[in-house]
């Protein structure tokens, strides 16, 4: 998808403290409409307070918050409910009302936002084919797994048509596999209803999987802004950046990479090496291998050569499961792909 040079938010020298103590620092950054914006810290790095600050539900000390061109500090109660309607919010814990279906928590915004009953049901419709919660609108919160929770608040953050997604941990509280498949819901809605998506986590592999930009936040500053390609290839970065990635691929190899073995076990799944032109046109095959065959994606580690424009990004790969057909599918997309064995699938 191309990407729009349209300013879709922006942060103006922002400034919180609570008890006489500072969250956030005098932030300022822009992000621009259809982008997807990875923001990552430790806790107590202000990542909440940020994501607060942007949806207008935190009021900020000093400093200005724009959406859509709109400063949202100087806007009466009235036109600020308007343009809250332009920002969607989904939470690490899903947030859902238990006494309400699924089809009744999607219907609350629309509800809220005075939409009629005929236009609520058409949209409603809309939003459960798009996050394929086809068959569960009747069902509670109760009923349902941690992923279609979370699809169901994705609906619900959809059904106002924002045009700014802002994700708080989305994906902490669910499996990887879970995991991979919301990421993929989220690539799908970006490149498809080109909203901007602005993502909280403390998880780098989230990072390199959906995001095309990633600001590194610090005890309420910002140590690194970058578009994934040249984050991932900068060979001096901030020590706060080194322990995410050293984190993770600790993590990583202790678990997964080092698992790798020739011989296929039972259930076991493909461990793949894949070399794309573009870092970020990996994210569009995510969504693609997820549609057409039911297959999500695990991302260990993204690697760039030095020369990069010409060479391409290596992904190291997990899929969900074996499948010739998409890894054939796969060989015909890609610059490169090699199978270089099987992960057991519990680990």
């Amino acid at each position: 998808m191309a990407e729009s040079l349209t300013e879709s938010l922006r942060v103006d020298r922002l400034y919180k403290a609570f008890g006489g103590s500072p969250v956030l620092e005098g932030l300022s950054f822009s992000i621009q409409a259809g982008d997807i914006v990875g923001i990552i810290g430790r806790s107590g790095a202000g990542k909440t307070t940020l994501l607060r600050c942007l949806h207008g539900a935190e009021t900020p000390d000093a400093g200005d918050v724009f959406i859509e061109g709109q400063e949202i500090g100087r806007l009466k109660e009235k036109e600020l409910l308007a343009v809250r309607r332009r920002i969607g919010m989904v939470f690490q814990n899903f947030n859902l009302l238990k006494s309400r279906t699924v089809w009744g928590n999607i219907s609350l915004a629309l509800e809220i936002a005075g939409i009629s009953k005929s236009a609520r049901i058409a949209r409603i419709q809309e939003l459960i084919g798009l996050v394929g919660l086809e068959g569960h609108e009747n069902k509670h919160p109760s009923q349902l797994s941690g992923g279609q929770k979370q699809r169901v608040g994705i609906a619900r953050a959809l059904a106002t048509n924002p045009a700014v997604l802002l994700c708080d941990e989305a994906t902490s509280a669910l499996d990887p596999e879970t995991t991979s498949s919301i990421l993929a819901l989220l690539s799908k809605i970006n490149q498809e209803l080109s909203i901007t998506i602005v993502l909280i986590t403390h998880e780098m592999d989230v990072i390199h999987r959906l995001a095309r930009r990633v600001m590194v936040l610090e005890q309420g500053r910002i140590m690194e802004d970058a578009r994934i390609e040249h984050f991932s290839g900068t060979k001096e970065k901030h020590a706060l950046t080194q322990f995410f990635e050293g984190e993770e691929q600790s993590v990583l190899s202790g678990q997964r990479l080092s698992a790798i073995q020739n011989e296929k076990p039972h259930g076991g799944l493909p461990a793949l090496r894949v070399t794309v032109a573009e870092s970020a046109l990996f994210t569009s095959l995510i969504p693609a291998l997820y549609e057409q065959f039911s297959i999500t994606s695990q991302v260990l580690r993204v690697n760039l050569n030095e020369n990069y424009s010409d060479t391409g990004a290596t992904h190291f790969v997990i899929l969900s499961r074996d499948d010739e057909n998409a890894l054939n599918w796969l060989v015909q997309n890609v610059e490169k792909m090699e199978v270089l064995g099987y992960v057991p699938s519990g680990i």
